[in-house]
């Protein structure tokens, strides 16, 4: 008797989540549109799989909990609800029902992405801060099980920033945030110290300084001709050039069309026509009329090859003057030349 009644309850329960999946899968997850071919034979099935409506179904299942014992897999390009069968559903929300709480355990890589869609979308979280501070979380988390996710949430955790307009300082950690607050420095360097601007030019450029024999041995000399040369050449470049000297070495400052949260499932339910997000003035994200742009330098990933002609044109003049014992291979001056006239 008591197994029956316990049957009893476990398939009501069983039906009303059941129940619950079903609706949303014939209200929101199952909008299909029926199209015959043109031979009138087949028909064909299409699915909805507009970010507006993965939005509009994650919105409605927000608050949805599920405890299914799920072994299957799940793999699809740009996956969202309506990717998945029934089963897999449940094995999804048991799967976030446990995240949620603080479980985070290894799953297929597209149940990953459609929890960071919901994420990036507003779903499950009550603030802007709150959907950054779960994302942050989550990534710090599940790169460990996989750390293909690092190349996507590097990048959507900065657009989220600029979507939301949340406080610049959440991107200090970018390697774009810091190269540019190199660049400023250099554009600014009266404000700073000799150190600072050579810190600042040894840490893009391709030739080391901090590795030189003489540098080693007169630290405070080389610093302070780098910042004497650096000052000059600025002023050089901005009196008799059309660009400046931060122009020479890192190219104009261009203005590119911009695809905010890239390769994401992401519904703009801001409805953002015009918006500006300054992060300095070197580096600027706008909106206008629903079309994103990005104006900046352009970020290099590598070391600068310019900034490492003068500082090897510096370390090898000076090691020539010192009548330093151990010269640099140089093909006379060319590097020197090759910076001064181009």
């Amino acid at each position: 008797m008591d197994n029956l009644i316990n049957d009893s309850i476990n398939n009501r329960i069983n039906n009303a989540i059941n129940n619950r999946i079903n609706i949303s899968i014939n209200n929101y997850i199952s909008n299909r549109t029926y199209k015959h071919n043109d031979n009138n034979i087949n028909n064909y099935v299409y699915y909805d799989m507009s970010p507006k409506t993965f939005y509009d179904q994650g919105k409605f299942m927000e608050d949805f909990e599920d405890d299914y014992e799920y072994k299957g897999d799940f793999s699809k390009y740009f996956p969202t609800y309506q990717s998945m069968n029934d089963q897999q559903l449940r094995g999804y929300f048991t799967w976030r029902t446990k995240v949620r709480k603080g479980d985070i355990e290894k799953t297929s890589l597209s149940f990953i992405f459609v929890y960071i869609y919901e994420l990036l979308n507003g779903i499950g979280v009550n603030s802007p801060e709150a959907g950054y501070q779960a994302l942050k979380n989550f990534w710090q988390v599940y790169q460990h099980f996989d750390n293909s996710i690092d190349f996507y949430m590097e990048l959507w955790l900065k657009d989220y920033v600029i979507y939301h307009n949340l406080d610049k300082s959440l991107l200090k950690d970018s390697a774009d945030y810091n190269f540019d607050n190199t660049v400023l420095t250099l554009l600014n360097y009266s404000s700073y110290t000799p150190d600072e601007i050579f810190n600042a030019l040894n840490s893009l450029s391709s030739y080391n300084l901090w590795n030189s024999k003489f540098y080693k041995l007169y630290p405070d000399d080389v610093i302070q001709v780098v910042y004497s040369v650096f000052s000059k050449l600025t002023v050089y470049y901005n009196k008799n050039r059309k660009n400046n000297i931060c122009e020479k070495f890192f190219g104009e400052m261009l203005t590119n069309t911009y695809t905010i949260f890239a390769s994401a499932v992401f519904y703009d339910h801001k409805n953002i026509k015009d918006f500006t997000y300054e992060i300095n003035s070197i580096y600027r994200y706008q909106c206008q009329d629903r079309k994103w742009s990005i104006e900046r330098f352009i970020s290099y990933k590598g070391k600068n090859k310019r900034i490492g002609e003068l500082l090897k044109a510096i370390d090898f003049l000076m090691r020539k003057h010192y009548n330093f014992k151990s010269t640099l291979k140089v093909n006379s001056l060319k590097e020197i030349d090759r910076f001064l006239k181009n």
